[in-house]
Order: C-alpha cells, then sequence, then structure tokens
C-alpha cells in the first residue's frame, strides 16, 4: 500500500481556500460598486428633480415637437432600463438603448432659474444600411428666457452612394425661427471620392442659399482634396480649400471671398392710346419703303457704286515721356488725343461716325537694394494715374427714316503700389542648406467713372418717333496684400483684399412706337462691400526626413564615440571597463578635498571648510548688491 502525502493534501487546501477567499473579496467589491453606483445615479436622479422639474421643465421643452415625450418623461425620471452618471460640470446624463434605438438625456440646473437639456435619439436600420438620428437643445437664461434648436438627420446608403437629408429649426429668445435644410451625396469611384451638399436657410424675410463640393483624388502617390463652398443671399461668399500630397511634398491652400450690395431704386412707365397689330409687310402704295428695300439689296450684293462718296480718317497721338527705365528711380508721363471720322453715301442711304479721345498720365517708381553679413534686402515703390475722357457718336439716314445714338465717358484712375523682400544667408542644418525669407506686396487702386449715352429713332413706316438716354456715374475702391514667408522645407503665403464701390444710374425715354405714346423712367443706386483673403502651406516632407536621417547619423556617431571610453573605434567589454576606471577615478578626484590623493577625514573638514567659505562669500556679494541697489 502506497503511502499517503499529507504535505500535498494540506497545500490543496490552501491553495483552494485561498483562492475562494479571493472571490469572495471580488464579490464584495463589486457589490460595493453597485451600492456607490446606485447611490450615485440615486443622488444624481434627486438633483436632477431639483432642477428639473415644474416652469422650468415646461420652459425648456416648450420648443420640442416629437413623438418622444413619453421617452423622454421616463429618461428624465431613470426609468426603464436606462442608466445615470453624473458629469464634472454638474449634469446628469441618462441613456437608454432599446433594441435598435438608442437614447440619451443630458440635463443642468443653475441658479436662477438657468437649466439646459440635450436629448438625443438614434435609429439603425436594421439591415445597417442607414440611420435617423433627432437632437434637441435647449438652454435656460438667468431671466426666464429660452432658446432652442432641434434637427433631424437620416443618411442612407445605397449602390456605394451615402445620401444624407438634414432638417433643423432654431428658435431664439423672441420665439424668430430660423429653418435650415440640407441634401447631400457622397459616392466613391475609381479612386475618386466626391461629396455634394445643398441647403437652404429660411428666417423672417430671409432666404440664404448655400452649395458645397468636395473632391479626393488619389492617383500613385499623389493625394488632392478640392472642395468650395457658395453661399447666396443678402451677401454672396466663396470659400475655397485645397490640400495636395505629392513626392513628399505637401501643399494646403484656402480662399475666402464675400461680397455684399444693397440696391435701391424704381422706375415709372406709362402707355397712351390703343396698341395695333404690327404689320411687316410693305405696302404696295409705299413707293418710299419698296425702293429702300431695293437700295439695301442692291448695297448687299457689291453692285460698283460710282456714285458712292466716302471718307475716313483716324489719327492717334498718344506719347510717352520717360527717363531710363534702367535706372532705380524714374519718373515719366504720357498724353495723347484720338479721333476717328468717317462719311459713307451710297444707293441705301448715308451713314456716318465721330469719336474723338484724350487721355493723360504720370508715373513714378523706385527701388532698392542692399546686402548685409545677415541676407539681401530688396524694395520697390510705383505709382501712376491717369484720366480718359471720349465722346462717340454715330448715325444712320435713308429713305426709312433716321437713327442716331452719342456716348460720352469720362474716367480718373490712380494706383500705388509697394514690394519687398528679406532672404537670410543660406544655413547648414542636418545637412541641408536652409534659408528663411519674407516677400510682400501691397497695392490699392481707386477708380471714378461717368458715363451718359442718348438716342434718336425717326422711321416713316410704322410710324415711329423716340427719344432716350441714360446716364451713370461709378466709384470703387480696392487694397490688396500678399505676403509670403518661408523658412527650410515650410513656406506660407496669404493673400487678402477688401474693396468698396458705389454706383448710381437714371435713363428715361419719350416717343411715339406702335401707335402709342409712351413715357419711362427709372432711377436706381447700388452700394457694394467685398472682402476675401486666402492661404497656403506648403511642406517639404521629404527634407525633414533628409534632415532625419542625416540627424540619426550624427546622433549615432556621437553616441559611438561616446561609448568607445579607449578610443579604439570599436565597441567591446574594454570600453566597459574603461568607462568604470574614468568615472571611479572621476569620483576619486571630486571626493579629494585637500588634494593629497587620498581619501580620509581631512577630505571631509576639508570640504566643509570650503562649503561654509562658499557660503559666507556668496551672502556678502549678495548684501553688497541690495546695498548698491538702495543707495547705500
Amino acid at each position: 500500500m502506497a503511502p499517503v502525502n499529507r504535505r500535498s493534501g494540506s497545500s490543496t487546501n490552501a491553495e483552494q481556500a485561498r483562492r475562494n477567499a479571493a472571490a469572495a473579496e471580488r464579490r464584495r467589491a463589486a457589490a460595493a460598486a453597485r451600492q456607490a453606483s446606485a447611490r450615485q445615479q440615486s443622488a444624481a436622479l434627486e438633483r436632477r428633480r431639483d432642477s428639473f422639474t415644474g416652469t422650468r421643465r415646461d420652459s425648456l421643452m416648450r420648443n420640442y415637437n416629437g413623438g418622444a415625450n413619453r421617452d423622454l418623461n421616463r429618461l428624465a425620471n431613470g426609468g426603464g432600463n436606462s442608466t445615470t452618471r453624473a458629469n464634472r460640470d454638474g449634469s446628469q446624463t441618462t441613456t437608454r438603448r432599446n433594441g435598435n434605438v438608442e437614447q440619451s438625456l443630458t440635463t443642468r440646473g443653475g441658479l436662477g432659474g438657468r437649466g439646459a437639456v440635450r436629448f438625443e435619439q438614434t435609429t439603425t436600420r436594421r439591415n445597417g444600411t442607414g440611420s435617423t438620428t433627432q437632437r434637441y437643445n435647449a438652454d435656460r437664461d438667468l431671466f426666464g428666457r429660452t432658446s432652442s434648436t432641434q434637427s433631424s438627420e437620416t443618411s442612407v446608403t445605397r449602390r456605394g452612394a451615402t445620401e444624407t437629408r438634414s432638417r433643423s429649426t432654431a428658435t431664439d429668445t423672441r420665439g424668430r425661427r430660423t429653418v435650415t435644410e440640407s441634401t447631400g451625396t457622397s459616392r466613391e469611384r475609381n479612386g475618386v471620392t466626391t461629396s455634394q451638399t445643398r441647403g437652404t436657410v429660411r428666417g423672417q424675410g430671409t432666404r440664404q442659399n448655400t452649395r458645397s463640393s468636395e473632391t479626393v483624388t488619389r492617383n500613385a502617390d499623389v493625394t488632392t482634396t478640392r472642395g468650395r463652398t457658395s453661399t447666396t443671399g443678402t451677401a454672396t461668399t466663396r470659400t475655397d480649400r485645397q490640400v495636395t500630397t505629392e513626392n513628399g511634398r505637401a501643399r494646403l491652400g484656402s480662399s475666402f471671398d464675400r461680397r455684399t450690395e444693397n440696391r435701391v431704386g424704381g422706375s415709372y412707365e406709362r402707355l397712351s392710346g390703343t396698341q395695333r397689330p404690327q404689320d411687316t409687310s410693305v405696302s404696295r402704295e409705299d413707293r418710299g419703303t419698296r425702293a429702300q428695300g431695293v437700295a439695301d439689296a442692291v448695297n448687299g450684293l457689291g453692285v460698283p457704286r460710282h456714285d458712292l462718296i466716302t471718307r475716313r480718317e483716324e489719327t492717334d497721338t498718344s506719347g510717352l515721356t520717360e527717363a531710363r527705365r534702367d535706372r532705380p528711380t524714374f519718373a515719366g508721363a504720357f498724353t495723347g488725343t484720338q479721333s476717328a471720322q468717317h462719311l459713307d453715301v451710297g444707293v441705301n442711304g448715308a451713314s456716318g461716325r465721330f469719336m474723338r479721345g484724350a487721355s493723360a498720365g504720370v508715373y513714378a517708381q523706385t527701388r532698392g537694394r542692399a546686402e548685409g553679413r545677415l541676407g539681401t534686402a530688396e524694395g520697390t515703390l510705383s505709382a501712376h494715374a491717369e484720366a480718359r475722357a471720349s465722346v462717340d457718336a454715330t448715325g444712320t439716314l435713308n429713305s426709312n427714316g433716321l437713327t442716331a445714338s452719342a456716348t460720352a465717358r469720362a474716367s480718373v484712375s490712380a494706383e500705388a503700389s509697394a514690394t519687398g523682400s528679406l532672404t537670410s544667408r543660406p544655413a547648414r542644418f542636418l545637412g541641408e542648406d536652409l534659408t528663411v525669407g519674407v516677400t510682400g506686396t501691397a497695392r490699392v487702386r481707386a477708380e471714378a467713372t461717368a458715363e451718359a449715352t442718348g438716342g434718336v429713332r425717326v422711321q416713316r413706316n410704322p410710324p415711329t418717333a423716340v427719344v432716350e438716354g441714360s446716364a451713370g456715374v461709378s466709384a470703387v475702391v480696392r487694397a490688396e496684400a500678399e505676403v509670403t514667408a518661408s523658412a527650410g522645407p515650410f513656406s506660407v503665403r496669404a493673400t487678402g483684399y477688401a474693396s468698396a464701390g458705389a454706383e448710381a444710374r437714371a435713363s428715361g425715354v419719350i416717343g411715339y412706337e406702335d401707335g402709342r405714346l409712351r413715357i419711362g423712367g427709372s432711377v436706381g443706386a447700388a452700394l457694394g462691400v467685398g472682402l476675401g483673403g486666402s492661404a497656403q502651406v506648403e511642406v517639404d516632407v521629404a527634407q525633414i526626413g533628409r534632415m532625419g536621417v542625416d540627424g540619426a547619423r550624427r546622433a549615432g556617431r556621437a553616441a559611438h564615440a561616446a561609448a568607445d571610453r579607449d578610443g579604439d573605434g570599436r565597441l567591446s567589454m574594454n570600453d566597459v571597463r574603461a568607462g568604470a576606471r574614468q568615472a571611479t577615478q572621476a569620483a576619486h578626484r571630486a571626493a579629494d578635498r585637500d588634494g593629497d590623493g587620498r581619501l580620509g577625514l581631512n577630505d571631509v573638514r576639508a570640504g566643509a571648510s570650503q562649503a561654509v567659505s562658499a557660503a559666507t562669500s556668496t551672502v556678502a556679494n549678495a548684501g553688497r548688491r541690495v546695498a548698491s541697489f538702495f543707495g547705500w
């Protein structure tokens, strides 16, 4: 009979007892955690009942419009299989999941009747192809005023395309509502992902349309993302953005343009008499009209016109007077006149033109360049101004009547610009030549224009006599600036502009046409403001990589040199022994305070004496500095 190992049996029993004790301890800890969570949840619910009841809750939920009121009340009271947690900001969040529906409610109370509520419900389709999310946010301020936003967003994926529809209603403290609706589509095909979104914002007396698009193209090592957002309404805004990565370089760009225009004006037109139907056929009794038609046909066939009288003259005396442009500073002026006139008389009637124009201007420019120990600086200043005026009149006379028109125009403009650059000398860093540079350009331009036109039409068949004209003035001011900064592998370019313009125009007409007396006119004015800018960032990732490789190589060589303690160019156990020996010698020298080459009690006394002397000297120096500061 084999002997029984009583020691082995007792060891097994002790191990089992320890495992049972550990399991019991874990159960007690889990129970304590559940009790703490229950107490925390109960306290959170009590705080919610104190801060989210009565008139405050009614005020926060006043603008809510949905079918989840029962679920919302259940979440507010912590009912069902919901869980509640207290947040650091003092709010409480309750979540609940039932099948494919997930709900969340966050509430927060405050002093003086303040409060906030956040409700969200997400419903996922059972086949996983889409979801619908509903949100409601409301805030109540110290004065009891409530503002809220309620939204619904649906996303569905079909045949590789994702369609998104959303609608939100925002209500401010005065009860004014703003409705935003949008639809979007996203699709990926052959390495190209396109997304398009259209939206409309409607408020009290306002409407704004937004359209945005984004395209992501992946081709080998090149990835380009282009996006554009356009908004039209009381102001027209356009934003463009682009990101490109290619051959180790990354370029990021963005531009912004906003234009605002306000127009006022009106028109007036009065017609008297009875309009008769137009008859384009030529009456047999109208010999003049038939004769004019024959003359036009003969002139169009190119029949030799021996009785034709033609006179044409054109001149241009524009001149330019300036100093040599190859000099750093120059100035000049230009003046000129333009003229043209002609008179043609043929079988089909007479036609003529008379034109006169004049222009004058001045300009100046100066350049500078300086080189120093740190780099090069350059700059250019230029300005010019000019004025132009012209008058142009044309007319035609034949057997059917007279047609004449005239235009007069005058304009004046001025422009000034400044350009400067600063470039440092190359500096070698981690195996690469790096430079730092800044370039800037600023330009301001102003222009004013006045124009007037007039016309006369007198016809025999059908009887017509009309005189009309218009006049207008406009003024535009625009300022632009551009700055480019570079530092090694990084480059940043930014541009911006601001513009303002005004325009006024009036027109009028009076005459007899189509058997009716016609009198009309219009007047209007417009004021526009524009603002825009762009930014582009370029990063030479490949250069950064080369710098990193060179830096790693240098660090490796430095580490190798530091580890090669015996200087034989190899790493071995001899380096470890040499390093230990050198460290021991350094420690010995540091501890040998009396310099006798031995360590003993005298070194301790010498070290203490040196420490006391150093402290005394430091205190004395500090005292002298304080005394000198106060003039003592």
